[in-house]
């Protein structure tokens, strides 16, 4: 049997631009870690890790990177680099806030007639609902290339 002994959210507080929620929980008598994140908040994960293991891991823990003020492409510093990468984790909290309120619009009590509610508040929503989860895609190309550019 698990039993939880901690909830740790920081989506709802982020730390350092980390989001993600962790519980621990024992099981016969072991503490084990359990890390639950989105696709979004994955991929940025992974890309502070890779900027952490090149420019100096003290970036996870709010301390600038080495050589801060060494230029990288396009054209900015790396202090400016790091920063911009926190301020897009920003950028992913509020988009999935805004999904996270859109599906919890077309949640109603009950399972009767609620794929029709669904349909009905999508199409409502109409072209916000699309460019919601074309910027979510966007978003996620983006951090791929950056990721794919750290190699």
């Amino acid at each position: 049997m698990l039993t939880v002994t901690k909830i740790v959210d920081r989506c709802a507080k982020p730390n350092n631009g980390y989001r993600a929620k962790h519980t621990i929980v024992r099981k016969d008598g072991y503490l084990i870690e359990i890390q639950v994140r989105t696709v979004l908040q994955d991929e940025w994960a992974q890309l502070f890790e890779r900027l952490g293991d090149q420019w100096g891991r003290g970036i996870r823990y709010a301390l600038p990177p080495e050589q801060p003020d060494a230029l990288v492409p396009p054209g900015v510093t790396r202090r400016e680099y790091v920063d911009s990468i926190k301020a897009f984790s920003q950028d992913i909290g509020n988009l999935e806030r805004l999904l996270n309120d859109e599906a919890r619009l077309t949640r109603k009590k009950g399972l009767w007639g609620l794929w029709a509610r669904i349909r009905r508040a999508l199409m409502s929503l109409g072209k916000s609902h699309r460019r919601l989860l074309r910027a979510k895609e966007r978003m996620i190309s983006r951090l791929k290339d950056l990721r794919m550019g750290l190699q």
